[in-house]
């Protein structure tokens, strides 16, 4: 599950694995719709690794408009297996985040 907090237009998402194994890479995604996404981010997996690990990036905003962006995180494995996060909802006009059920 991702968590984030917004300050200074920059949104910070974390995110823990408990264990990881086979895991490629993380791939953080935008939609300004909630329904079509986009690859904003790539980030190095451990690999193999049986105990917590944490990660963390951040979004710079340069949302114009103010309308809610829509975030979401897709775990690759190696044998090319996807396994995507709830939805991330941040909207900058309020500076609130909450997560959605992910319909995939």
């Amino acid at each position: 599950m991702l968590e984030s907090t917004i300050a200074n237009n920059v949104l910070h998402i974390r995110w823990q694995t408990k264990a990881e194994t086979n895991t490629s890479h993380f791939e953080l995604q935008c939609s300004i719709d909630g329904q079509h996404f986009e690859p904003i981010e790539t980030i190095s997996a451990k690999g193999f690794s049986k105990k917590n690990n944490s990660y963390s990036t951040t979004v710079t905003f340069n949302n114009l408009n103010n309308n809610p962006l829509y975030y979401r995180l897709k775990s690759v494995f190696v044998n090319g297996k996807e396994v995507f996060t709830s939805i991330l909802v941040a909207d900058m006009a309020s500076t609130t985040q909450e997560s959605i059920n992910n319909q995939r």
